[in-house]
């Protein structure tokens, strides 16, 4: 196709083929179509005239007055989109900024307004302290990461918890009154509402000090409270001691009275009281401020006592102390008397203790079973006090039993076993509870007697011990784990 302008040469767009994919030229340079691209300095659309895609026909429509209308999304790829308008008005509902952040957050977001020459100012969410926050800086629109912001003020009402301190305050919303109660009581209640100062007028309540705690005893460190006449009746604390050793000074304690029950006597400030030794009575003053009362026995004359019975006294010389056996002394208790053990046969009497003598005690002098376990406490004599050859077998005693059953356990010195035609077994005791015991066990019979340990216990490291033939023996003694023969 081509055609002639009236204001040009003849020239036009010259479309070769019938496929609209081939190529168009124009043979002004200006103006290209051609593979996917088209070139040109000035496109002109007709008022009302769109601009389409293959799918989308009217996808950009562009009125007379020179409004664009975008039928479907409009993504913009780029570092910075720039709007001129004097004023963008936005209907939609939800204004996202960060679209695609990924990860933990980094950046400040928000609104940043330019202000000319002015700081800027920012509306939005500090990522470092995690909070929203308005103020002024440095920054622009293109700022990113953590922005540095000066804390602005905001001029609004506002409703919920708020943190922080009011620099100014006009007045409260509601008046609040304030009141005092406990120890201290004010006077009445105050009404605040922001306004105003507010002073409050207490006391003392009785329960400041009529509930507390009792206490029987002051220490010199503890604190007392008084009102100072000095100081405008302020209260003040003072020691124990100071309050004591200020008595005796103007204003303080000038005297006291001391009696008897009948006779009263004023001691003034300055004045000494003197303590008279008595009949049986004599008054000690030592260096700490302490008075004793000694009573002296020797001035006491008991039938002079107050409220004394003469016929319950007791006439010392009347008072007789004899020495039974084995003691000697003994006398009246008009003066002190002594006791002493009388030397007898078999026993030696020291300065300080009574001793047998050697060879004292005899069968004679014990009888039949007189001394036993009870009397006797473990380990109560040792090898330390038996002299070597003191205990020999004249006078050692041993236990002895016969057994004719197949199977005994053994809890005798010695034991005599016949089986009786059958093989016999005999259990030693539990080696640990009987350390240093001594067994012996003998066959008597004509069949073989196995001697075994309680348990896992060994018999010279062994399980058993057999006695094949009529009066073999063994005898073996216990370490405290197992048996040894000996």
């Amino acid at each position: 196709m081509s055609y002639q302008p009236y204001d040009r040469n003849p020239s036009g767009i010259v479309f070769f083929g019938t496929d609209e994919t081939d190529q168009v030229y124009e043979s002004n340079s200006a103006f290209t179509i051609g593979d996917d691209t088209l070139s040109a300095t000035n496109i002109k659309v007709s008022d009302g005239g769109n601009i389409g895609s293959a799918t989308t026909a009217n996808a950009i429509t562009i009125a007379s007055n020179g409004k664009i209308t975008l039928a479907g999304d409009l993504q913009v790829n780029g570092t910075t989109t720039t709007v001129s308008t004097t004023n963008t008005v936005v209907s939609d509902l939800l204004l996202e900024l960060g679209n695609g952040t990924t990860g933990s957050a980094s950046n400040d977001a928000g609104i940043v307004i330019e202000r000319g020459d002015d700081a800027n100012v920012f509306m939005g969410f500090d990522e470092s302290a995690n909070k929203f926050i308005m103020g002024s800086g440095a920054f622009t629109g293109a700022s990113t990461g953590d922005l540095t912001i000066n804390t602005g003020t905001l001029v609004a009402n506002l409703e919920g918890d708020v943190t922080g301190n009011a620099d100014t305050a006009t007045q409260l919303a509601s008046a609040r009154n304030f009141s005092i109660i406990g120890g201290v009581m004010a006077a009445s209640d105050v009404s605040f509402n922001g306004s105003a100062d507010v002073d409050l007028t207490v006391t003392a309540a009785s329960g400041l000090v009529m509930n507390q705690s009792t206490e029987t005893s002051i220490a010199d460190g503890d604190f007392l409270v008084f009102s100072d006449i000095n100081d405008s009746h302020n209260l003040k604390k003072i020691t124990k001691a100071n309050l004591v050793s200020g008595l005796g000074g103007g204003g303080g304690m000038s005297n006291f009275n001391i009696t008897d029950g009948s006779t009263s006597q004023q001691i003034d400030d300055g004045e000494n009281i003197t303590f008279t030794d008595g009949t049986g009575a004599e008054f000690v003053v030592s260096a700490t401020n302490t008075v004793t009362v000694n009573s002296v026995d020797s001035e006491i004359d008991h039938d002079a006592l107050s409220n004394h019975e003469p016929n319950e006294h007791i006439d010392h010389t009347s008072v007789t102390m004899t020495a039974g056996n084995g003691l000697t002394g003994g006398g009246t208790i008009a003066s002190t008397r002594t006791f002493a053990v009388g030397a007898g046969t078999g026993i030696t009497v020291n300065a300080d203790d009574v001793q047998i003598s050697d060879g004292g005690v005899d069968t004679l002098q014990l009888a039949a079973d007189a001394v036993d376990g009870t009397k006797i406490e473990d380990d109560a004599v040792d090898s330390e006090h038996i002299t070597d050859g003191a205990v020999d077998e004249v006078h050692r005693n041993r236990t002895v039993e016969t057994d004719a059953t197949t199977t005994h356990s053994i809890t005798t010195d010695i034991v005599l076993c016949n089986g009786g035609g059958t093989p016999f077994t005999a259990t030693l005791p539990t080696a640990a509870s009987v350390a240093g015991k001594i067994v012996t066990v003998k066959n008597v019979g004509n069949d073989a007697i196995t001697v075994v340990g309680d348990g896992s216990q060994t018999i010279d490291g062994a399980a058993s011990y057999i006695l094949y033939h009529r009066y073999e023996s063994v005898t073996v003694a216990s370490d405290g784990s197992n048996w040894i023969i000996i």
